[in-house]
């Protein structure tokens, strides 16, 4: 999945600190609906200003730049993208998986 998020940014060098967690305790996973799998995933940040940054655990926090264009004053769009390993995609058991990803945004 991939989506884009809209950061204003307060200071003339466009920093913002980025948190990423999730509902799931210690590690990003959905779950299956009907019975007890799980499917791990993982959020790449802002991967095409080059500084990209992969958070594999939630409620890592991280110090950015944006970089991205603009989506208003003082604001620029930032890519973020949630992937899921293939081969645990393949191997899951079929059926309806949910989980939660909360993006917060702050000023350094």
């Amino acid at each position: 999945m991939r989506g884009q998020a809209c950061i204003r940014t307060t200071d003339d060098q466009a920093r913002y600190q980025v948190r990423i967690d999730s509902g799931a305790g210690t590690e990003f996973k959905l779950r299956n609906t009907a019975g007890t799998n799980e499917l791990p995933f993982s959020v790449l940040w802002d991967s095409q200003a080059g500084q990209g940054r992969s958070f594999v655990r939630p409620g890592e926090t991280t110090l950015l730049t944006a970089s991205g264009l603009s989506c208003g004053p003082n604001a620029h769009l930032v890519p973020y993208e949630v992937h899921v390993d293939r081969h645990d995609l393949l191997s899951a058991v079929a059926g309806t998986y949910q989980g939660s990803l909360v993006i917060d945004i702050s000023a350094p």
